[in-house]
């Protein structure tokens, strides 16, 4: 008896001992197929008209998945003789109720080199296992073994393009492809070197490549003769012919990728259009850039309006402003946090006061001619009240913190030689003006800044009332006790005796009392203006 095991790559896996399984990869107008279509398949016994074997099998509701499916046929078990078949597969998606052939019909062959045995009734044949190598799933080491291409590790043809004005990104596995607007025809590349098999290169200006014939093989462009194969191959593209062998091949099955093939004479391969990629040979001029490549190598292209670089945005800090990320740029100095230059200056007998962000100055009239007076330029005790015009000194004319106790005699400056808001506190050095500087009754209401001083409080609350606040002039703010407060504080050591009640900073009152058997001084301080809820606080048991 003798047995074949028949292995094809991703296009058909065969087992007539059992079933038929067909495995293909359907597409439409280029692009592969995602749903379900109704699929009918036929035997015949030549590759065009001829005569149908057996019945045909039709599968409805078949699973499309990236272009993929799988289908068992079972109708022609038993039939397999030796003799050459093609199956004729008919297609209707949707299903729309209307079939559509496929051309052209596929031979069943067993794949190159396949391996038969010999060993009489019985016999099991020498394969004893099929392992998938890299790029393959299945195998397996009895029974039906299908081996099929690894879409985790192999790519599917590129069969999508971008839209004008965006490049592509990705490319996924099953040949689709991720766009992205392209807003660069530049890019990070410094220098183009020629490696092995390739001539050319540069850095600067148009770079070229191009194939080394001294170590790359030229396409082959020689044939042999009938009777005749080639026996090798010269650089150039010629070939050496020799007469042919017997040889132990009996059939060439064209696997993924590829078309042709057959099992007797001139046995032809060639790569198939429709699933693999020209070399691409097409380029664009300068200023343009690729959009896509199409499948027999020419290019699509498009004008880049941008002239490259690494720069993909500008934010300004620290005095700069403005943010951008495309577009033109444009930057400004922040007048709020830079000075400009100052452009201006004042009039005579006036001195710059303030100066602005913009660079403009404000000007305030100069009386006496002087711009201020430094402690260094004063000797102690020589500024006397003679030698001081009434309202000659002002804050402006004194730097802070430059005259102390030291520059100023005794009783030497009265009210009568500061005018009225003269001297704030910017103008006093800490401690450097005690009562000994200050002459009786030299400084009154006049020389007083209210804003800056609090008054003696003058007022009282009414009866029911308590003090919340006390304003800038002496006045208080007023507010009434809660009505009918019955809250228990505390009740511990005798507690209630010399009770006081206070505001918070919250506005809540806080009250104060003694506990005289455990001697201790206690607060409770009010969470709402009704003293219903709070907390107490231990202040002092030294008794």
């Amino acid at each position: 008896m003798k047995k074949t095991v028949w292995l094809f790559v991703l296009m058909t896996s065969i087992s007539w001992a059992q079933a038929f399984t067909y495995q293909g990869e359907l597409s439409q107008t280029g692009v592969l197929y995602t749903g379900v279509a109704d699929m009918r398949f036929s035997l015949y016994d030549a590759e065009v008209n001829g005569a149908e074997i057996g019945m045909a099998d039709l599968h409805t509701q078949v699973t499309v998945v990236n272009g993929r499916f799988a289908v068992d046929l079972a109708q022609w078990i038993g039939l397999y003789d030796g003799s050459p078949m093609w199956l004729e597969i008919e297609v209707d998606l949707g299903p729309s109720g209307s079939f559509t052939t496929l051309t052209p019909r596929q031979k069943i062959n067993p794949v190159p080199y396949a391996e038969f045995a010999y060993e009489g009734t019985g016999g099991l044949g020498d394969i004893t296992a099929v392992t998938a190598g890299t790029g393959l799933s299945g195998g397996g080491t009895s029974g039906e073994v299908t081996l099929g291409v690894d879409d985790s590790i192999m790519q599917n043809r590129v069969s999508g393009t971008c839209p004008t004005g965006q490049s592509i990104r990705s490319i996924n596995q099953n040949g689709t492809v991720v766009c992205e607007a392209d807003d660069d025809s530049g890019g990070d590349v410094t220098a183009v070197t020629a490696g092995t098999g390739l001539l050319g290169g540069g850095d600067t200006g148009d770079v070229s490549l191009s194939v080394d014939d001294a170590s790359i093989q030229n396409r082959v462009i020689g044939t042999c003769p009938s009777g005749e194969s080639i026996q090798s191959i010269n650089q150039d593209g010629t070939v050496l012919c020799e007469s042919s062998g017997t040889g132990d091949i009996t059939a060439v099955t064209a696997g993924q990728g590829l078309i042709g093939g057959g099992d007797s004479g001139v046995v032809a391969l060639n790569v198939d259009p429709g699933m693999i990629q020209n070399r691409v040979n097409g380029s664009c001029p300068i200023g343009q850039s690729i959009r896509s490549i199409l499948q027999d190598g020419s290019v699509i292209c498009e004008v880049d309006n941008d002239s490259g670089g690494d720069i993909t945005s500008i934010e300004g800090t620290n005095g700069i402003l403005g943010n951008f990320t495309s577009g033109d740029v444009v930057l400004k100095i922040d007048t709020q946090f830079i000075q400009q230059r100052v452009d201006e200056a004042c009039p005579v007998g006036q001195f710059i006061r303030q100066i602005n962000g913009d660079g403009s100055v404000a000007c305030k009239s100069d009386n006496v001619g002087l711009t201020s007076v430094e402690s260094v330029d004063i000797v102690n005790g020589t500024i006397a009240t003679i030698d001081l015009a009434d309202d000659i000194i002002t804050s402006i004319k004194i730097a802070t913190n430059a005259v102390g106790s030291d520059e100023i005699a005794g009783s030497a400056v009265g009210s009568s030689e500061i005018a009225t808001d003269a001297i704030g506190a910017s103008e006093i050095a800490t401690n450097a003006v005690g009562s000994s500087e200050i002459a009786d009754n030299a400084v009154g209401v006049a020389e007083i800044i209210s804003s800056e001083v609090q008054l003696r409080v003058s007022s009282t609350c009414g009866d029911g009332q308590y003090m919340r606040g006390v304003n800038q002039d002496g006045s208080v703010i007023c507010s009434k006790l809660p009505v009918g407060m019955s809250f228990t504080l505390d009740d511990l050591f005798n507690a209630g005796l010399f009770p006081s009640i206070a505001i918070s900073a919250d506005g809540f009152p806080i009250i104060s009392y003694y506990r005289s058997i455990s001697k201790q001084l206690m607060s409770y301080k009010c969470t709402n203006s009704s003293c219903s809820t709070g907390y107490k606080t231990l202040l002092d048991n030294s008794g």
